[in-house]
């Protein structure tokens, strides 16, 4: 009697550690790991104990989508929202493989589905505000990410608020959330640029501590060319020519605008050939003829007028 039970028990052990969850769980430690075919292995164990188990066929479409498989991913996606209407990861998952395919109007069909379920879903919510900032729809995208920063407040819904206030022309009240989201992360060279970019748009030139932070911590031409832009303003010519050379090295002249503040800043410093020789360059590029002559005629020599004197 007591032989039975012992073999009984280890069948009931067996059993249990091969349950739809087990193998789940298992499938999220080989996807943490990035082990994702043993992890879709897992996973499809779980699905096949348990053909309506939405978190494992939406982990599986994780997985795939983690190989590059998006086709695959969105499939996965489509099922576990067919087996479970109500399973919101599945709504923004797949909306997020139309966004990055451009695809912005079935993104759009999929999040306001999940709304429809639950209107405060975070992700749905600045999803599609995001949407809306691509499209340049920036009061929609400012109420979207309002309201996903009212349902949950993570910082890269407040990041791209911020942003969406810019556009509006809100530029205090975007600098003032860029300034507390770098005080929480210093090491964000992202944010110290964008708030050293639009402080510089509000004539605030402070905007050179944020834009030497963010080169601080990343090398980028845009970072280069807004510091520029500032020195240049406040006729601190030298680390602006400094500056806006990287810019155009790192950009490798293709950027009309670098080239155009290089020949204004050669032209502030009297060397007029260099200066024509930069709007040479953003003219080939930008092809903006009426630009091009008014760069010119900055160049022109200013004839003095002479008043001819009557007779008497």
């Amino acid at each position: 009697m007591k032989k039975i039970f012992v073999i009984f028990a280890a069948i009931f052990i067996t059993a249990c550690a091969k349950t739809p969850e087990k193998f789940y769980e298992k499938g999220n430690k080989l996807y943490a790991s990035g082990n994702y075919y043993a992890a879709i292995e897992s996973y499809t164990k779980a699905i096949m104990l348990k053909n309506k188990f939405p978190q494992a066929i939406t982990a599986r479409g994780m997985a795939y989508e983690a190989l590059g498989q998006r086709k695959k991913a969105a499939d996965e996606y489509e099922k576990s929202i067919y087996v479970d209407k109500s399973y919101l990861p599945a709504y923004n998952n797949l909306a997020a493989i139309h966004i990055e395919g451009g695809n912005y109007k079935d993104a759009s069909y999929y999040l306001e589905e999940a709304l429809k379920i639950n209107p405060n879903y975070n992700y749905a919510l600045y999803s599609l505000g995001l949407i809306k900032f691509i499209n340049k729809d920036y009061r929609l995208a400012l109420y979207y990410f309002q309201k996903s920063v009212d349902s949950s407040p993570t910082d890269i819904a407040y990041y791209y608020l911020a942003l969406a206030k810019e556009k509006l022309g809100e530029y205090e009240e975007a600098v003032e959330i860029l300034a507390e989201l770098f005080r929480k992360d210093p090491d964000n060279h992202l944010i110290a640029y964008e708030n050293g970019r639009i402080r510089y748009q509000m004539g605030d030139y402070s905007a050179i501590e944020y834009l030497t932070a963010a080169l601080q911590k990343a090398q980028k031409p845009e970072y280069y060319y807004y510091r520029a832009k500032v020195n240049f303003t406040l006729k601190d010519y030298a680390p602006a020519s400094e500056d806006i050379l990287k810019a155009i090295e790192m950009d490798g002249w293709k950027n009309s605008e670098y080239l155009r503040l290089a020949g204004d800043i050669a032209a502030a410093y009297g060397n007029p050939a260099s200066a024509r020789s930069y709007y040479d360059f953003a003219y080939r590029i930008h092809k903006n003829l009426e630009l091009y002559k008014g760069d010119l005629q900055t160049l022109e020599p200013q004839k003095e007028v002479v008043k001819k004197r009557g007779r008497r």
